[in-house]
């Protein structure tokens, strides 16, 4: 009975383990892509030793005060196969948030990866910004909320 009941109880937590990737819809590829990014977002989890807040990830000699409470900073990749050249590649882009003081943040700033280098630009000195697909095509346009990464 005991080896039955075991049995009974593992074929349901099977059951669970099998239906946790719950699908998405076919349009969440649409409009750029946007909710199916979101749908499978990683959430990563760092601790901090000597109940210290989480940190991200960092070399072992540093000590950790290098993190604070007003900066945040949030990667974008895209990788692609290329026809010449190396067979695919990486191009990486961070947004830099810093808080108002206010509650609020504010996009500082970004680093684009570029085959193993980095470039930061402040974000009111990056040429081509857009708010939404109604001003995709304009050009010069700064401080808004979208950088165009060419």
């Amino acid at each position: 009975m005991y080896l039955q009941a075991t049995l009974v109880s593992l074929l349901a937590l099977l059951a669970t383990i099998v239906v946790a990737n719950d699908p998405i819809s076919e349009s969440a590829f649409e409009n750029g892509g946007h909710e199916a990014a979101v749908a499978a977002a990683p959430m990563y989890h760092f601790g901090r030793s000597w109940d210290r807040a989480p940190c991200y990830p960092e070399a072992a000699e540093i000590d950790g005060s290098q993190c604070g409470d007003n900066e945040w900073r949030v990667a974008y990749s895209i990788y692609f196969k290329k026809d010449s050249g190396h067979m695919n590649d990486w191009e990486n882009s961070i947004v830099i948030w810093n808080g108002d003081g206010n509650g609020g943040w504010i996009r500082a700033g970004t680093l684009l990866g570029f085959h193993g280098g980095w470039d930061y630009f402040a974000w009111g000195d990056i040429q081509n910004i857009v708010n939404n697909d109604g001003d995709l095509l304009d050009q010069g346009a700064q401080d808004r909320n979208h950088a165009k990464l060419y």
